[in-house]
């Protein structure tokens, strides 16, 4: 089998899955409970929180609440963020190629709650125009959410420039999901009033994330219950899970520098090949994530042909939402201004320190193959 969606997923680490048997095994009290078996929790839970702030080298009074995963995450950030902070005013921005789990949560800020959601278009390099927000933000604005690098095209978001931009507005806050961003690109994680990212998109587990926010920051819960997570995510703690999520995080960090490196030279063998087909397009720009490459059939249906590659164990995506013809169709594309025939039939290719040039070379062949056998359009 050749994986190339490791933007959908990957395996855990071995060292997460070794660790999350052992607590399971050796420390299965709840954090609440006042007995030996839940203070040893609580340490474990408390020393996670406290050394994923540290590395990733945030304030040292920032907070972190452990989720279910990215999507409870932004929920949280957005819906807990707009509801305690509606008096300050009910303008948010964010762009058009936001994840679904930003955007359905800001639609219904809109449709229940009166909230004006501003969307910004994305310019051909697939990121907003900095322009564009500068226009947009004003006193009214209590929430600016951008995520760091893009699920379908890689295009990295101007992060810094964005949060500069914010900062002139002392009662807007600053958010961006960092799913895609978080161990795979150089960030500067103290720029940010809050970001969410998940677990399972960098060795951890899933059904596991976070949300790191300011201690100035309040929310309205949106799992009300105990008084875990700050009173801000009811429930019993999963302390292995939590755990392991520092254990991703650890290990992807040890080796960040290391294996960016090895990536970006399997992402650039990988573009000199695809730029040998005519009938495709690629997406992403040089100046995208290299861990993520969109490209788009011109002669073929997307559908097809990631049918196809999977039929010879070869793992690649195409995109999840659906046009009203039915076929599949990307947003992001759109809103970068390529055509229908383009934003219809995108693939994601996505790499890791795991892939390899050969298993690149076999890719290609086969989809070279494929795209010859299926030519529709």
């Amino acid at each position: 089998m050749i994986y190339l969606d490791y933007c959908a997923t990957g395996a855990p680490f071995e060292s997460v899955l070794s660790l999350f048997k052992e607590i399971s095994k050796n420390n299965f009290g709840n954090p609440s409970s006042l007995h030996f078996y839940g203070y040893e929790s609580k340490k474990i839970l408390e020393e996670a929180r406290n050394s994923i702030l540290s590395i990733l080298k945030v304030d040292k009074e920032d907070n972190l609440i452990f989720t279910s995963g990215a999507t409870e995450a932004n929920n949280l950030a957005l819906k807990g963020l707009a509801l305690k902070y509606q008096n300050r005013g009910k303008k948010i921005i964010t762009s058009e190629g936001e994840h679904p789990s930003i955007l359905n949560p800001l639609r219904q800020l809109h449709d229940l709650f009166g909230f004006d959601i501003v969307y910004l278009k994305l310019n051909q390099d697939g990121v907003i125009n900095l322009e564009d927000l500068k226009k947009a933000i004003d006193k009214d604005t209590i929430l600016v959410s951008v995520m760091g690098v893009n699920n379908e095209t890689g295009a990295i978001s101007p992060l810094q420039e964005i949060a500069k931009i914010v900062k002139e507005y002392p009662k807007c806050f600053f958010h961006s999901d960092l799913t895609q961003a978080i161990g795979k690109i150089d960030l500067d994680y103290s720029i940010f009033d809050l970001f969410s990212f998940s677990a399972h998109k960098i060795g951890g587990l899933k059904g596991s994330g976070a949300l790191i926010y300011k201690k100035k920051i309040q929310f309205i819960p949106l799992i009300s219950g105990g008084e875990q997570e700050f009173s801000l995510r009811s429930g019993t703690s999963d302390v292995a899970s939590d755990a392991c999520l520092f254990e991703a995080i650890k290990v992807t960090f040890n080796y960040l520098k290391e294996r960016k490196s090895y990536v970006e030279s399997i992402h650039s063998y990988l573009i000199e090949k695809l730029e040998e087909i005519p009938s495709i397009v690629i997406n992403s720009t040089s100046n995208s994530s290299p861990f993520l490459t969109s490209i788009s059939l011109l002669e073929n249906k997307a559908s097809v042909v990631v049918e196809g590659l999977s039929n010879k164990k070869i793992c690649v995506s195409s995109v999840s939402a659906c046009s009203s013809k039915g076929e599949p169709s990307s947003y992001v594309l759109l809103s970068m201004g390529k055509s229908e025939r383009l934003a219809h039939n995108p693939i994601r290719i996505s790499i890791s320190f795991f892939t390899t040039k050969e298993e690149i070379d076999t890719f290609i062949f086969e989809l070279k193959s494929l795209l010859k056998e299926t030519k529709s359009i």
